[in-house]
């Protein structure tokens, strides 16, 4: 498996992020790699992920691109997951995607495993990492809520016991085989990860939300 990661200034939190994937329980390290996107850095972020894969003993690939006059973050994804693809051993291989100001809970890749086993997509469920979006949190639980409800009326095989309403870029996970079948990530400003999943539930693939695979992620507003 490969976990692809777009990095654009991220010298404060790619460090944390390294350390998270290392800290992987139900693993083998040597069964996954990190690809790591550099988009446009100019923060010193390579050298700390660098030197921070080195320390950890994490197997990482990585590449540099300029950006455009315009930030994409849809192109900076589709970029990371074909960087991805092109590390990937065979079309089985699992890519999983999160973010570099994102922390990976212990258990992540050994639940997103699980859970690729039951579906096609897998999107985990995504934890705020600071206080102060009270409102923000009782609009989430509310729709974490509907989205149960909606399972307990219209149940499928390949859902998970305990859902969520999340889709985020911060954890999907896909074979390799699926993420080229969909094109990948689309190069679009926003919302490209909503756009990848809406395109496999329009190709009629399993999509999986999984509330045991869990990602923190910032609550930065830019």
């Amino acid at each position: 498996m490969i976990v692809a990661v777009p990095v654009r200034n991220e010298a404060q939190r790619v460090g944390r992020l390294l350390e998270a994937l290392a800290e992987q329980r139900d693993v083998d390290r040597s069964q996954f790699k990190v690809a790591l996107l550099f988009d446009a850095c100019t923060d010193g972020s390579e050298t700390v992920a660098a030197r921070a894969a080195h320390t950890l003993g994490l197997d990482l690939v990585s590449e540099k691109v300029a950006a455009g006059s315009t930030a994409n973050a849809g192109l900076a994804r589709r970029r990371a997951g074909a960087l991805a693809l092109r590390s990937a051993s065979s079309a089985a291989t699992a890519i999983l995607t999160t973010d570099a100001d994102s922390v990976p809970a212990p258990g992540w890749l050994a639940a997103t495993l699980v859970a690729l086993e039951h579906a096609d997509v897998v999107a985990g469920r995504i934890v705020r990492d600071a206080r102060g979006f009270a409102a923000q949190q009782r609009l989430e639980t509310y729709l974490d809520r509907l989205f149960a409800l909606r399972r307990m009326l219209d149940p499928v095989a390949w859902e998970a016991r305990v859902t969520h309403h999340y889709t985020s870029g911060a954890s999907l996970a896909c074979s390799a085989e699926t993420y080229v079948a969909l094109d990948g990530f689309a190069p679009r400003p926003s919302a490209e990860d909503a756009d990848f999943v809406d395109r496999a539930h329009a190709a009629g693939l399993r999509v999986r939300r999984d509330a045991a695979v869990v990602v923190t992620t910032s609550s930065r507003l830019r």
